[in-house]
């Protein structure tokens, strides 16, 4: 658990998204504490929101998915691939319908441990 001790401020966050065959799927959000933070501290239980259900929470020195550290200050969050809620971009129709139906993602994360 990261103790609200070892930050000042709310974290800054930056969504990650990938392309798969239904659409465009947020995948990951990044978590800028702005400071050292030890692996130790963090695991998926921590957080919750309506993002989706985390299935893995590590540390990073660079802020990326799949670049896990001993200590940085990004912490990294990956969501279950499968939650429709994670859909950004769709397509909407076959080759000649109507084109990709965009949804703007929303993520609410909370720290709960």
């Amino acid at each position: 658990m990261i103790k609200n001790t070892e930050i000042n401020n709310l974290p800054a966050a930056e969504i990650i998204t990938d392309i798969y065959p239904e659409g465009q799927r947020v995948t990951a959000a990044v978590l800028n504490y702005g400071v050292s933070i030890k692996s130790s501290s963090v695991s998926p239980s921590d957080f919750s929101g309506s993002c989706g259900e985390v299935v893995s929470a590590y540390v990073s020195d660079y802020g990326q998915p799949g670049a896990p550290a001993a200590s940085g200050k990004f912490v990294v969050l990956e969501f279950a691939g499968d939650d429709i809620r994670l859909l950004t971009l769709q397509q909407a129709g076959g080759h000649d319908g109507p084109g990709p139906a965009v949804k703007l993602p929303e993520l609410n994360i909370r720290q709960v441990g």
